[in-house]
């Protein structure tokens, strides 16, 4: 992640301005969907947070795990999850973007 892109979280903060940076779990209802969403939602926040659907998430509560469950059934991968990001950053997505995930799904 550029140093740019962690700079300005530094600052709404320093400023006391809160940051919000919303959840989406890749992949989610579909992977078009997400696609759409992380273009839709980055214009209202900080930074955004991808999770990474993993198949037994037991930290997790049921709305996460039935998204996850949903991705990983339509097919989503660490890598679609990376190239979706990349595409999104291909069209202009300048926002932080920071994953969340077990280490199962990153070390498979």
């Amino acid at each position: 992640m550029s140093a740019t892109r962690l700079a300005a979280l530094d600052r709404a903060a320093a400023s006391g301005r809160r940051i919000l940076a919303p959840f989406l779990m890749s992949g989610f209802p579909t992977r078009e969907r997400f696609r759409a969403l992380l273009t839709a939602v980055a214009p209202h926040a900080d930074a955004l947070e991808i999770g990474l659907p993993h198949s037994d998430p037991i930290a997790d509560g049921p709305v996460l795990r039935d998204a996850a469950r949903t991705a990983i059934t339509g097919g989503t991968t660490l890598a679609q999850t990376l190239e979706d990001i990349a595409a999104a950053r291909a069209s202009g997505l300048t926002l932080p973007v920071f994953l969340m995930s077990y280490v199962q799904p990153l070390t498979a």
